[in-house]
């Protein structure tokens, strides 16, 4: 078997700072990309992003086939010949790339293709194969702990898209056409870099062993359920509001989504290593420490950066759209919604941390589980709110907002059950805790 030598073997903590500094560069490139949008063709443009690529991400974490996960997992492992894995994962990549397209395709006859047409629509259906693509390289890049590698992928990823698309708004002024049109030319470039990185060991010609793929399909599936659990309670809200009111109103929740979620940057970049740490780690008790401990560091981190978005939320909207976002009603519900969602996304960082241990140990399950229930209420809430209440946007917010935090609570005490924790060895502050340079 080749060995795809180890890059960049940093700490957890330094490699959690640098992809916590990536996935600023990916948040700054999404409030880029919003403002463009937002101020080129206003809140309707907003709404034709959110609903798309809310679809998109719904579909695409189930029909991923749990590639990400899986992959990290079974090649650190190394149990198979490079041939015989990169082989059987391509024609999963394909298989769920085929199918994924489908999907996206058939979920846009439901409703989008009326509301904004397929000349918009088309790019975000063939955005489904290199995202995958993206997912199939980062699995090899956390198996190995390649982490400048990883965020090369989002850095070209969300660079290009930006580009593109004030290209394709600003100079050649393409309208609603080149939001997806950039998006795909974005997912395209990040393709490129595990193409690129990878070409040596990761592409091979496709094969199919059963057992192979079966394996590739028991663990993945698992994963890919527990994603499409946890996509459709980040996105469900946005798709049951494109249904009862006007796209403009879904922009600018979406765009409140956005504001509101830039706060999961930071967890999202500890649970990223934690994934591939996990992964690599042989003792439960040590990888759960080390996941506790970036819980405590990360939680305080994003409340405080939770007040400042909602002391800011009024002033970001009007920098996201300027001049188009004339009516104050739609103004003030955006923020009155953005307010709502806060409390539910801090919470939301005990998951975020806590769950990317598990999957990294091989238990994608064991969050689905608690967040199935977060689903339920999320859609349950969000149904009498939007369409019983005509609530709008605000109803929305606290359908996301109850999702989120049920889900957390949930997700929390089945990982103090299982790892037999109290509340106070999860949540008490150490004096190591900051201790960065002695812990990885």
């Amino acid at each position: 078997m080749v060995y795809l030598a180890p890059r960049s073997r940093a700490t957890g903590v330094k490699s959690s700072l640098l992809v916590f500094l990536t996935k600023i560069a990916q948040t700054a490139a999404s409030i880029l990309a919003t403002i463009i949008i937002g101020r080129t063709i206003g809140p309707y443009g907003a709404g034709l992003y959110g609903v798309a690529f809310a679809t998109v991400n719904v579909i695409t974490s189930f029909s991923s086939l749990g590639m990400y996960r899986s992959i990290t997992v079974l090649y650190a492992a190394k149990k198979y010949d490079d041939r015989v894995f990169f082989g059987n994962a391509i024609s999963v990549w394909l298989m769920g790339a085929s199918l994924g397209a489908a999907a996206v395709g058939l979920g846009f006859l439901s409703g989008p293709a009326t509301t904004y047409g397929w000349a918009a629509l088309w790019p975000a259906v063939i955005c489904v194969a290199p995202l995958l693509l993206i997912d199939y390289g980062n699995g090899v890049f956390l198996a190995k702990e390649r982490i400048n590698s990883f965020n090369l992928t989002s850095l070209a990823r969300y660079g290009i898209f930006v580009v593109a698309l004030a290209a394709a708004l600003i100079l050649f002024h393409a309208g609603q056409n080149g939001i997806t049109l950039a998006y795909l030319v974005g997912c395209v470039a990040g393709a490129a870099v595990p193409v690129v990185l990878l070409r040596k060991i990761a592409w091979t010609v496709p094969r199919f062993d059963r057992e192979v793929v079966r394996e590739f399909l028991m663990l993945g599936g698992q994963y890919a359920l527990g994603a499409l659990v946890m996509a459709l309670n980040y996105r469900v809200s946005v798709l049951i509001l494109e249904r009862f009111v006007a796209p403009e109103r879904v922009g600018l929740f979406a765009a409140g989504i956005n504001l509101a979620e830039a706060l999961w940057q930071l967890p999202n970049a500890v649970g990223t290593v934690l994934v591939s740490k996990s992964a690599n780690t042989k003792s439960v008790e040590e990888a759960v420490r080390r996941s506790c401990r970036m819980l405590r560091v990360t939680l305080p981190v994003t409340a405080f950066c939770g007040l400042a978005v909602g002391v800011l939320a009024m002033p970001l909207l009007h920098l996201f759209f300027g001049s188009k976002l004339s009516d104050p009603v739609q103004s003030h519900e955006a923020m009155i919604a953005t307010w709502i969602m806060l409390p539910g996304v801090v919470l939301g960082v005990i998951y975020k941390v806590l769950s990317s241990d598990l999957a990294g140990r091989g238990k994608p399950l064991f969050a689905a589980r608690s967040y199935i229930w977060a689903v339920g209420a999320n859609v349950a809430v969000g149904l009498w709110l939007i369409s019983g209440l005509q609530m709008g946007a605000i109803g929305a917010a606290i359908a996301s907002s109850v999702g989120y935090a049920i889900g957390a609570v949930l997700f929390l005490r089945e990982y103090v059950r299982e790892h037999r924790l109290s509340l106070a060895e999860v949540f008490r502050f150490q004096p190591g805790d900051f201790a960065f340079r002695k812990r990885g």
